[in-house]
């Protein structure tokens, strides 16, 4: 998530970012919902941004985040963080105009960011991916 976004009243506007961590054995998707989420994969990874968040923030954004309904939150323990973690897997696309659009924010932090190519070129990937579905009716 970005730092402006961070920054809103409804988020978490005193988090620090703190930097680019990488997360092993876990892969990035979309979901049916049209959110971004994250699964267990061997051999892949995904990376992101950290923040320190205060416990007013962190309620804030479970809330922001639809916490339990659509997101839990799951503990990286070597990274002493948790992450949110959406409660449909299903990796299923729909609903395009809305996903370039969060896409098109996702690619803007990780060019802003010293993300991997390798991982750059993935979430360029997911944008042609969902650029190329039909709308649905």
């Amino acid at each position: 998530m970005s730092e402006e976004q961070m920054a809103e009243p409804e988020r978490a506007p005193d988090a620090k970012k703190i930097g680019v961590a990488v997360l092993s054995n876990y892969e990035f998707f979309i979901n049916a919902r049209g959110v971004a989420s994250i699964s267990e994969k061997p051999s892949k990874f995904v990376q992101g941004i950290v923040y320190e968040i205060s416990e007013t923030d962190e309620k804030k954004l479970d809330k922001r985040e639809g916490v339990p309904k659509y997101y839990t939150k799951q503990d990286i323990l070597a990274l002493d963080a948790f992450t949110y973690v959406a409660t449909d897997n299903t990796n299923n696309p729909r609903s395009p105009q809305k996903q370039k659009e969060y896409l098109e924010k996702i690619i803007e932090v990780a060019e802003n960011n010293p993300f991997t190519s390798e991982y750059k070129e993935e979430l360029h990937g997911w944008y042609k991916r969902v650029a190329k579905l039909q709308p649905l009716k």
